[in-house]
């Protein structure tokens, strides 16, 4: 049991300080993040069409797709190689991480 737990703190350890190393001592993934100069048009949009804070997988499929077999595979050869995206989309931003996106404490 005592082994158990030793290993469990040392992986949770190792996890710890790589993802510290790799997103902010290496930077490894900043050019996933990346600026564009069609940031201020994109985030315009997203406040007019009053999108809810929260994160979207868009071109993903929908739940009947999801759900109906060939519905899948109709998707499937309906989508390749066209684009996608992640979004992660909150509606206020605030410098203060303990208020979340619609301003109430968590």
């Amino acid at each position: 049991m005592k082994s158990k737990l030793l290993f469990s703190l040392l992986g949770g350890c190792l996890l710890f300080v790589w993802q510290f190393v790799s997103y902010a001592g290496a930077n490894l993934h900043g050019s996933m993040q990346e600026y564009t100069e069609q940031d201020q048009a994109i985030l315009q949009y997203l406040e007019e069409i009053d999108l809810e804070f929260g994160m979207y997988a868009l071109g993903s499929p929908s739940a009947e797709e999801r759900a109906d077999p060939a519905l899948q595979e109709e998707y499937l050869k309906r989508t390749e190689g066209r684009p996608w995206a992640q979004l992660n989309y909150m509606d206020n931003w605030t410098n203060n991480m303990s208020i979340t996106s619609s301003g109430v404490s968590s």
